[in-house]
This record gives C-alpha cells, structure tokens and sequence, in this order.
C-alpha cells in the first residue's frame, strides 16, 4: 500500500506539486485603430483619379489617350486601373468626377486627340 509520502507521479514529484500555482497574467489589448494611408491615393483636381479617368472615359477617350494624359500629367496610375476605369463606365459602375471646361482643356491639352 501507498502512503501519502509514495504518491509519486514518477518524476519524484507529488500531482499536487506539478500543477501551476497560477495563471499568467493576461496581457492588456491595446487596439488602434487602422491608420489611413493616404500616401497612395492619387488626386487630379480635388477628385480620385479612378472618377477622373471615368470622366474620361465618359466623353469618349480611350484606354491609351487617358493613359498618355495621366503620364503627362505625372499621375503614377497602372495602365491596367485605367482600363479598368473606362470599363466601369460601359458597364455603368462607380461614380463620374464632375470636371468644368477649363479641366476638360487642360486635359485635352496633355493628350491631344490625334487624327
């Protein structure tokens, strides 16, 4: 027979020894909330791009003229956003920048409508 001093668990420690006398203290979640990265959003007129280049796309340009505009006017927009955007317009998605006449000439002026 077993007395209390031979309850062993085989590692020459009693089971009442090997279990933890506490828990660990939890750790404090500090969230912050997301910071809004706006280093990467590009404007042309006080207006997203993408809107821009649907304006665009909504007075007839096509895929390489607003792509040589938004080169020249030093906008690093993908070639591939660009088509994106004047799809959006045929198939009526996403919100049109409303631009006056003078941003139309300035336009017309970066890439001229060739012949």
């Amino acid at each position: 027979m077993k007395t209390a001093k031979q309850n062993k668990n085989g590692n020459g420690k009693s089971a009442k020894a090997t279990k933890a006398t506490s828990k660990p203290a939890a750790k404090k979640s500090t969230k912050k909330a997301a910071p809004k990265n706006k280093a990467n959003r590009i404007s042309m007129f006080d207006q997203p791009i993408t809107t821009v280049i649907r304006a665009l796309a909504k007075r007839g340009w096509k895929g390489a003229r607003a792509i040589k505009a938004m080169e020249a006017a030093k906008k690093a927009v993908s070639p591939a956003t660009v088509r994106a955007c004047i799809q959006n317009v045929r198939d009526k998605v996403g919100n049109v920048a409303t631009l006056t006449a003078a941003q139309y000439k300035s336009l017309e002026k970066l890439a001229p409508k060739e012949a």
